[in-house]
């Protein structure tokens, strides 16, 4: 689940304007729970994809003020 969200959140990068917002509660959602998992099990694959996550949401916002 977490490359897909990874990759959800490259796929609405690409959209011109502003992305639905709708879309992303599931995917922030799963790099919640990586980033929880990740640190209590001590996995650093789950901190990866929480911090990918991350930086694509902050790119999706940088880009929606950009578009605005």
């Amino acid at each position: 689940p977490g490359p897909t969200a990874v990759f959800t959140l490259a796929l609405l990068l690409l959209l011109d304007g502003r992305p639905p917002w709708l879309l992303l509660a599931v995917p922030l959602l799963w790099g919640g729970v990586s980033a929880v998992v990740g640190w209590v099990l001590g996995v650093p694959d789950g901190l990866a994809v929480a911090l990918l996550i991350l930086v694509t949401f902050g790119l999706l916002v940088w880009k929606a003020r950009g578009a605005g």
